[in-house]
């Protein structure tokens, strides 16, 4: 059977933790566990589970792939001969079945160097917020540009292409699948269970700084790597014109009446040409909020034709024209951040889990 290996990332996941361990490990023994900087007691019980433990170093920046990078150098070291790279994120749990499914497709393939599967949310009746996200993983099946970061690599692959680059804050596995793609390999998506996700998303705040890193990491690709079919340069592009245009615009014909009367009336010592540009910005105003509603319409008829209810449509068209303002938030704050010559920064959204439980059973209290 071909050896696969499965590389945890995490940092003060608690409970979530507990159940990726021990998911990855009913599937297989090759298993590595790095750590950012927890100050749970995550270290402690993936040690007692015997699971090889990795904890970066604090003086250096944490990103994701510095983390997956450093799990695949412990766990080649220990097992040389593994072929495949279960990558998991410390709040999600395997399917059951789920490498086989994956080792059965890259047998299939030789070319075919990461493969992924249908990723679901483990409590989406918590929060509308957890249901939107459900609905964003499911994807359709077949060659795609990326995965996410919950995927199957083969190894001579990841190490041909020089694995992840550990400088990308967000978005590292779509960057990494470009170099992938132009260096002949494929990425797949096939229909079967993969894992389940625990976002944890239960306020307004939370969706709202998830949507800030994704404008964030947006520009960072494709301000470095260019767009090459990603699909990120539309995110950049779309959040600049509904965060930022948009709104400007909006602004400032709200404006016009005051600025045309206080500035054209006094020269024209006339109200005809102050009435007839305030007639035109009423109707250019009158466009723009036009569009503004049809590109919520648009967004509610979208979802309510992938299976959300009126209500969760609703509630999905009002976050995604919010989320355009906190990405736009994203892309000033790395601007801001590579003139400083800063362009890694951790952003997290989720709250620690409240507890994990060790080897001995007991439960340990989050600081």
């Amino acid at each position: 059977m071909t050896p696969v290996g499965a590389i945890l990332i995490g940092r003060n996941e608690g409970e979530r933790l507990e159940r990726a361990l021990r998911a990855a490990c009913a599937q297989t023994d090759r298993v590595v566990y790095v750590d950012s900087g927890s100050t749970d007691s995550s270290v402690a019980f993936a040690a007692s589970l015997g699971v090889a433990v990795v904890e970066l170093d604090l003086s250096q920046p944490f990103t994701a792939a510095r983390a997956r990078n450093a799990g695949v150098e412990r766990l080649m070291s220990e097992f040389p001969d593994t072929s495949l790279l279960q990558f998991i994120d410390g709040d999600c749990e395997l399917v059951a079945g789920w490498l086989d499914a994956g080792t059965a497709a890259m047998a299939g393939n030789d070319r075919l160097a990461a493969v992924c599967g249908r990723l679901r949310e483990l409590h989406p009746e918590r929060s509308v917020y957890n249901r939107l996200i459900d609905l964003e993983w499911d994807t359709p099946i077949g060659e795609c540009a990326s995965c996410g970061g919950i995927a199957m690599f083969r190894a001579e692959a990841f190490v041909a292409v020089g694995r992840f680059d550990p400088t990308i804050a967000a978005g590292e596995e779509p960057e990494l699948c470009m170099r992938l793609r132009a260096a002949g390999w494929t990425v797949e998506r096939i229909d079967h269970e993969m894992a389940m996700h625990d976002a944890a998303i239960t306020t307004l705040g939370q969706w709202l700084k998830r949507s800030v890193r994704t404008g964030r990491g947006s520009l960072d690709l494709v301000t470095r790597f260019g767009d090459h079919g990603s699909g990120f340069g539309t995110i950049v592009r779309r959040a600049r014109v509904w965060g930022l245009l948009y709104p400007t615009m909006i602004v400032l014909l709200g404006l016009a009446p005051l600025l045309l009367f206080a500035i054209a009336l006094p020269v024209f010592r006339t109200a005809t040409w102050p009435v007839l540009g305030l007639s035109a910005a009423a109707i250019v105003l009158a466009l723009l909020m036009f569009l503004g509603v049809m590109k919520v319409g648009y967004t509610l008829l979208s979802a309510r034709m992938r299976g959300l209810s009126h209500h969760e449509a609703g509630v999905y068209a009002m976050l995604d024209f919010l989320s355009k303002f906190a990405e736009v938030k994203g892309q000033f704050g790395y601007i801001r951040d590579q003139k400083r010559g800063r362009t890694t920064r951790l952003i997290e959204y989720k709250a620690a889990a409240p507890r994990a439980v060790v080897g001995n059973g007991m439960e340990a209290e989050q600081a």
